[in-house]
């Protein structure tokens, strides 16, 4: 390591399991990084009033999942630091997505400690005159509403179908469509009632999406609906971007809509709508923008860029 580094955990990652780790990292810092902190503050504006008089540029190990890097967000551009992550939280896609997956708690810790950085692309969205970033995903609608109760699934029920099953219904029984007027690097791509949208910025190889963390685009999907029949069907499972894939032409009713190439997305919707940012929720909104902000935060991972 050429720069400063800490390690910042978030002791509420993962359901609060992140808190067990406090101990064991702290003698592994001792041991192997004698030196490098370890910072456990006890939310997150505390947190991210920590990375702001850290010293510019400093790795900064975070122990969380995705909802840790998001809130980070505001604070890790402003000042420049470098991230590694240790996958501590109950979504951890980033992580798998930088070819995290599979690692120990210590093995992810030394990669974030040591390993090259490179940059990578993080997405703005502009609403009511407050900015937002996330780095994978921006869902609106069904699709926030299914990712929140996703994310927030009663632990007993797992990670997997269960409850997957569980936030369907959830947001099935709290969704209804709406008009929605959607702009794609300026041009008007869809004037008609929808149950959700979703936006992009990384890869997704078992789900076929093509996106990449590298190329100053995002990915757009719109699942429209006409009629009853055709909102039913949306609500019988979860609107995912693993859904099939449709160009906007002589589709029918329950085939997403997708965009490829985007640089800046302006949505207008009928009321203000549910929004969630890499799993994170954000205050409703009816009408803002999304543009990416390209090779924004630098990030230790390995890239697959052959998709940008």
């Amino acid at each position: 390591m050429t720069s400063p580094a800490v390690v910042l955990l978030n002791p509420m990652a993962g359901g609060a399991k992140a808190r067990a780790l406090r101990a064991p990292i702290r003698r592994w810092l001792l041991r192997h990084a004698p030196g490098v902190p370890l910072l456990a503050p006890d939310n997150a504006d505390a947190a991210r009033a920590t990375l702001m008089v850290i010293a510019p540029q400093t790795r900064v190990v975070l122990v969380g999942g995705d909802g840790t890097l998001h809130n980070m967000l505001p604070a890790l551009l402003r000042c420049g630091h470098r991230v590694g992550l240790v996958p501590a939280g109950r979504d951890n896609e980033l992580s798998s997505v930088l070819g995290l997956a599979g690692l120990g708690w210590e093995e992810a810790l030394r990669y974030a400690l040591h390993a090259p950085t490179r940059a990578i692309d993080v997405g703005q969205i502009d609403a009511d005159q407050q900015a937002y970033l996330f780095i994978s995903r921006l869902a609106v609608g069904h699709d926030a509403l299914y990712v929140h109760h996703r994310v927030h699934a009663p632990g007993w029920l797992g990670s997997g179908a269960w409850a997957s099953r569980w936030a369907s219904v959830r947001a099935a029984l709290r969704s209804h469509p709406f008009d929605l007027r959607l702009w794609i690097n300026g041009r008007l791509q869809h004037d008609a009632s929808a149950l959700g949208v979703v936006i992009g910025n990384t890869p997704d190889a078992r789900n076929r999406i093509v996106a990449s963390l590298v190329d100053a685009t995002f990915e757009t999907r719109v699942r429209p609906t006409t009629g009853r029949h055709a909102l039913l069907w949306a609500r019988s499972r979860p609107i995912t971007l693993s859904d099939g894939i449709g160009n906007g032409n002589g589709v029918d009713a329950n085939t997403p809509l997708q965009w490829s190439g985007a640089t800046k997305i302006l949505i207008d919707a009928s009321r203000p709508l549910p929004l969630t940012a890499d799993g994170e929720a954000l205050p409703r909104a009816a009408r803002f923008s999304v543009r990416c902000l390209p090779r924004a935060l630098h990030v230790a991972g390995r890239i697959d860029d052959s998709s940008g």
